[in-house]
């Protein structure tokens, strides 16, 4: 497939996952960065979800970048400015944040018990494993593997939130 005709069909679920991550101004560099990306690993021929990495990944790199954290420092200021002025999250947007936090919520209070104590402790209250697995009484590979199990399971249980804004 012809780059030109890739970016063709698949330009709105890329525009739509950095838009995630950034704002438009930004996006729009981005963008142009996935394409390029795209272009020089012939990623346009491989599944889609080959390119979902690509462009998550070209936004965390953007956000480690020099001239990412530049920007941030100078412009912090003028920042807490306007969102003191504008208020930034519209209704929309906080309406979806709380759906989203509920679904999340939800998703951690239907995991099983000891699931569900190993990803508050880790994630939440942000304890390492070591601390978990002595909390617990338990040995480290089993905080691992109990934390690794609840993952899988809400990442089956969120998929919806991951692939539900693609289509």
């Amino acid at each position: 497939m012809q780059i030109e005709e890739f970016i063709k069909q698949n330009q709105i679920k890329i525009r739509k996952i950095i838009g995630q991550f950034t704002d438009e101004e930004t996006s729009k560099d981005i963008e142009q960065d996935v394409y390029l990306k795209i272009w020089k690993n012939s990623a346009q021929d491989k599944p889609f979800g080959y390119v979902k990495t690509i462009v998550v990944n070209t936004c965390k790199d953007f956000f480690k970048s020099k001239h990412y954290k530049q920007s941030q420092i100078t412009s912090s200021d003028d920042t807490e400015l306007l969102s003191l002025k504008s208020g930034i999250e519209t209704p929309h947007q906080r309406t979806e944040r709380m759906f989203r936090q509920k679904m999340i919520a939800n998703a951690i209070n239907n995991l099983p018990p000891k699931l569900k104590e190993v990803i508050i402790l880790y994630d939440i209250e942000e304890l390492e494993q070591n601390i978990i697995a002595q909390k617990l009484k338990c040995p480290i590979g089993t905080v691992k593997s109990r934390l690794f199990n609840a993952r899988k399971q809400l990442q089956a249980d969120l998929k919806i939130l991951t692939e539900g804004d693609l289509v």
